[in-house]
């Protein structure tokens, strides 16, 4: 009997460590996928901010510029108050997809054109006088929506 009883013993003893062995390669296995998976999820974060942060200061950069250029361009018209040449000029602006609002003021600080896209934010706003010859004659402010930066990282994120 001992031996038989010491046979269940030695196999019931590779049993349980083979068992042993295993749940421990599945416990490592499991941190492993769960490390992994953190350190994705953490890349995927920081690349997201990283892309917004950058196409967001370029969106800056590139409505002060708008806004400076424009700001040259309604100076004559503004001046002679021509009035079809300040809305074409405003609606060829206006038309780019990262703007979303432009409006003309005159001195009195009076709404002379606008040009706005519905349902978009205006999250960058820039304004600028518009000056004839050394007098100031209006305001511009141009602003953009930021939400097509977050939609566009959204994609290459995956999402």
């Amino acid at each position: 009997m001992r031996a038989s009883g010491s046979k269940e013993n030695s196999l019931s003893n590779r049993l349980r460590k083979s068992l042993r062995e295993q749940t421990i390669v599945r416990d490592l296995t499991l941190r492993l996928v769960v490390t992994l998976a953190i350190a994705d999820l953490l890349v995927g974060v920081i690349f997201f901010v990283i892309q917004t942060r950058n196409e967001s200061n370029a969106l800056k950069t590139k409505v002060a510029a708008g806004a400076t250029q424009l700001s040259a361009l309604l100076s004559l018209p503004m001046w002679t108050f021509n009035e079809t040449e300040i809305k074409s000029l405003i609606g060829t602006h206006g038309m780019l997809e990262e703007i979303s609002d432009v409006t003309i003021l005159d001195d009195a600080k009076k709404t002379l054109a606008r040009v706005r896209k519905n349902g978009q934010s205006r999250d960058i706003s820039v304004s600028r006088d518009i000056a004839y010859k050394g007098h100031k004659i209006g305001l511009i402010n141009v602003s953009a929506s930021t939400s097509p930066l977050y939609s566009r990282a959204f994609k290459n994120l995956g999402m």
